[in-house]
């Protein structure tokens, strides 16, 4: 557990931002160089020397155990306060899933309404995928082959698309704006990236444990417009931002 929310019980004496007894929640990271250019750019998740707040070693020396402790303490400008109208269990999954999925539909602007989108996978990442493209007024399909009944009734979805059924996959080739996939078990991509419309975005945000195989060639044809990121994690600044806006997305 690396994202976490507490209720803060001490600060420091050059604590100025946060009080005891604020709602609190802490990132995927706790620590970095602060000298280099990701970071004097307030980029630290992008620094060399990131300190990651579950599994890593801290400045001094000890390692750091997240979510698996029973306190901890953090430099407050890793810290981000929780609104007051935001419950800390429904925040808990925003500052891990919520923002992995948020973000990412924002940057690459795919948070339009009418805009086609398919939700690559249903786990956690995917369950908060459909409810962002959703409350965006995205037209969401699901390439999966089962949670049928999950990804229409419980979520919201629009449409269900049997991923190992070549005819539908066949008849929804071109029909996607974008596609967040969020498997993290190996697969191939190229049967996603023929369901995407020219200059359509594949975003990758599942992380198997072994490299993608991508091909060229669907590609090249293509002219180059299909784009294909990894985007993980992101800044303290946009955590702050996105909590204050959840409640009234």
């Amino acid at each position: 557990m690396h994202e976490i929310v507490a209720v803060v019980t001490e600060v420091g004496s050059k604590v100025q931002k946060f009080k005891v007894r604020d709602k609190v929640s802490v990132g995927c990271m706790v620590g970095a160089c602060h000298s280099c250019d990701s970071c004097k750019n307030d980029l630290e998740n992008y620094c060399p020397k990131v300190i990651f707040t579950y599994n890593s070693i801290y400045y001094d020396g000890t390692m750091t155990y997240g979510g698996y402790s029973d306190h901890m303490v953090a430099t407050e400008h890793y810290v981000v306060r929780i609104p007051d109208n935001l419950p800390l269990d429904a925040c808990a999954p925003l500052i891990c899933a919520g923002i992995t999925t948020y973000r990412p539909l924002r940057y690459f602007g795919l948070d339009k309404p009418g805009l086609n989108l398919g939700v690559a996978g249903l786990g956690g990442l995917g369950h908060v995928a459909v409810k962002f493209a959703k409350a965006f007024g995205l037209k969401v399909t699901v390439p999966i082959h089962h949670k049928k009944k999950e990804a229409i009734e419980l979520l919201g979805a629009d449409s269900f698309l049997i991923s190992i059924d070549p005819n539908e996959m066949q008849a929804a080739m071109g029909t996607l704006d974008g596609i967040f996939d969020t498997i993290s078990a190996v697969h191939s991509l190229l049967p996603l990236l023929g369901l995407l419309k020219s200059h359509g975005k594949l975003i990758l945000v599942g992380v198997p444990e072994k490299p993608f195989e991508l091909p060229a060639f669907p590609l090249l044809m293509d002219g180059f417009g299909r784009t294909n990121v990894d985007m993980t994690f992101f800044d303290t600044y946009e955590r702050a931002l996105f909590l204050y806006l959840c409640p009234y997305i």
